[in-house]
């Protein structure tokens, strides 16, 4: 049995800081155009922090540097997940991918934000490296500019779409699409990868938000067409989709306030 507790009021703060456990099973491709998906899931202990600088919230971990206007710039994290090669024909005995994290500046500009509805533009790029726990290589950039939009439902829902174009520099597309003289084989020839467009993505999600209860459901839509390494021999299909779901459960809130999130939280 589930026991919906209301949300706070509009007129109460938010807390400061909030620990919890979230619970996550997401299907995914292996990489982008990759034609094979899977499907994990997994336990990790989470963390919300509402303050005046550091700040991690629906919009992720960040530190805001600049807030006037509508615009604010901060210091944007990120993170994708690794993908084993054994279980991937096109990969096959080629390495593994691993962890990929990602850090760098956002500029957003916040069209309107209210208690109702929220429609932000970003323009994230972000360094990224690779990281098996034990090595960690410097993978080039990635630029993203994504809109989002989010609009309250009702006191516990909130629905989200979003919109996204995927660029990735020369060292990161090397990273998924490269082929070297030592993993050509019969089936998969040489290539040279180059940096540009990954591709672009549809999203939405549903999100419920109780007072220490969070759940969303959610897909994304991948295109990849026009890609900059449609020719490469690791390039297999033009879409994909990403599903996920979790719960998180915050068995912990401060009693101080922190500081109003940009869009609906």
């Amino acid at each position: 049995m589930i026991i919906l507790i209301p949300l706070r009021s509009e007129s109460q703060s938010l807390p400061l800081y909030e620990f919890g456990v979230a619970t996550a099973l997401i299907t995914t491709p292996d990489y982008p155009a990759a034609d094979q998906s899977r499907t994990r899931n997994f336990t990790i202990p989470t963390f919300i922090y509402r303050g005046l600088i550091f700040k991690s919230d629906r919009r992720g971990t960040r530190a805001s540097l600049f807030n006037d206007k509508g615009l604010e710039i901060d210091l944007s994290f990120g993170a994708s997940l690794p993908a084993n090669s054994e279980d991937n024909d096109a990969r096959e005995a080629m390495d593994d991918l691993d962890w990929i994290a990602e850090i760098g500046p956002r500029l957003s500009y916040i069209f309107f934000d209210d208690d109702n509805h929220s429609l932000i533009f970003s323009n994230p790029v972000r360094f990224a490296f690779s990281t098996d726990a034990k090595f960690t290589r410097e993978r080039g950039y990635r630029y993203n500019p994504e809109i989002d939009y989010r609009k309250r439902l009702s006191q516990l829902f909130r629905l989200s779409f979003g919109y996204e174009i995927n660029y990735c520099s020369e060292a990161l597309c090397d990273y998924f699409y490269q082929v070297t003289s030592s993993d050509v084989t019969q089936d998969r020839q040489r290539y040279n990868a180059k940096g540009g467009l990954v591709g672009d993505a549809i999203s939405s999600n549903i999100i419920y938000r109780a007072r220490n209860l969070t759940g969303v459901l959610g897909i994304k839509y991948n295109r990849y067409h026009g890609a900059a390494n449609e020719n490469s021999p690791l390039y297999k299909v033009r879409n994909g989709t990403t599903v996920f779901m979790a719960l998180n459960y915050f068995f912990y809130q401060s009693k101080e306030s922190g500081t109003k999130p940009i869009g609906i939280d």
